[in-house]
């Protein structure tokens, strides 16, 4: 499922949708994040409601060298 945030945009400036993924429940982009696999991007460097989690998560994967 594909989430979108409804205090951010909608698209990039490309036409590009801007959504969390979940998929049973599990928020997607947070567990790449987690695994080292991704790293947070702010489009226009505003943050959402899932922005805490996503940096934490960064800040934990980079800790433990994932």
């Amino acid at each position: 499922m594909l989430e979108a945030d409804r205090a951010l945009d909608q698209v990039d400036r490309y036409g590009r949708l801007l959504r969390y993924v979940r998929r049973s429940g599990l928020n997607v982009n947070l567990e790449l994040v987690r695994r080292g696999a991704a790293a947070p991007y702010f489009y226009r460097g505003e943050r959402g409601r899932h922005a805490s989690a996503l940096m934490l998560a960064a800040t934990t994967a980079k800790a433990t060298k994932r």
